[in-house]
């Protein structure tokens, strides 16, 4: 997990109720864009093959408090490419499919088809495209923080 720590934040955040209007709609409106911009850039700069979008929507934003906001994956199959499966995954060993019904397992292939009673697969590795991202677009809300600070303080 990334966390963005802004310098002086914490207190910003104690005396958040203090600041007047503008200045709360200010922070918030830095906060917001943030989120959006990281949130774009884990969809457009990822290493996974699109097949229709959803995992690409599945990426969303949520401002949890005044000063705070979470950025994450919300589709099952968004989870699995960004932390990976199998060997690659949180458990470390491979993925054996069994049959449920039946008793031999059957894919189609170029010369007809396949049979077998079981397969054993590796899993996919692991895509951190959110962590990318968010390192990639650190400085940008840094600097976004601090000129809404700076305007905060003057108003």
């Amino acid at each position: 997990m990334i966390t963005i720590r802004i310098t002086g934040a914490r207190e910003l955040t104690e005396n958040f109720r203090q600041l007047s209007c503008r200045s709360r709609e200010t922070l918030t409106i830095a906060l917001r864009t943030s989120l959006r911009d990281v949130r774009d850039r884990a969809r457009l700069n990822h290493k996974f093959t699109t097949r229709s979008g959803e995992t690409e929507r599945g990426i969303e934003y949520d401002q949890t408090g005044p000063l705070s906001g979470v950025i994450g994956v919300t589709t099952k199959i968004g989870i699995y490419q960004h932390e990976g499966t199998g060997i690659y995954g949180a458990k470390g060993r491979p993925i054996v499919i069994r049959p449920k019904n039946r008793t031999a397992l059957r894919w189609a292939t170029g010369a007809g088809f396949a049979f077998a009673k079981r397969v054993t697969i590796q899993g996919i590795k692991g895509d951190p495209y959110l962590y990318r991202a968010a390192r990639k677009e650190t400085p940008a809300i840094k600097a976004r923080f601090a000129d809404a600070i700076r305007k905060a303080a003057k108003i």
